[in-house]
């Protein structure tokens, strides 16, 4: 449907109401009508920003791996940051992969070790 079309279909479907009468009709398909129609025909997809489209959410497959992040932040101080500690930390990441593009986005992670702790 073009916008030209949805024009026509509006002005023959409410020829009988009031200016007052459609102009409150076309504010509620704004803002109540679309976006439930939207959160509806969204509910079970999800959007990859890989190949920016929406794809169903059961198709996602998850993927664990661990990763190791050299001299990552641990502990942060209430100063300055002359406290501040680092450290080599593996973390246990889940992935969820996209079926189309493979783009991977973080769903949680968690340290697994951490290793080497040392200040700056």
């Amino acid at each position: 449907m073009r916008k030209q079309d949805f024009i026509n279909f509006f002005n023959e479907n409410s020829q009988s109401l009031s200016i007052d009468s459609q102009i409150s009709l076309l504010k509620k398909i704004k803002d109540k009508w679309i976006p439930e129609l939207i959160d509806k025909k969204l509910k079970n997809y999800s959007y990859c920003v890989g190949c920016r489209k929406y794809v169903k959410t059961k198709a996602f497959k998850t993927e664990r791996k661990d990763g190791l992040a050299i001299n990552a932040h641990v502990y942060h101080d209430a100063g300055y940051g002359d406290s501040d500690r680092y450290a080599d930390v593996t973390y246990d990441t889940v992935y969820s992969v996209c079926p189309n593009c493979s783009h991977k986005k973080i769903i949680s992670r968690y340290p697994k070790e951490i290793t080497n702790e040392h200040e700056r």
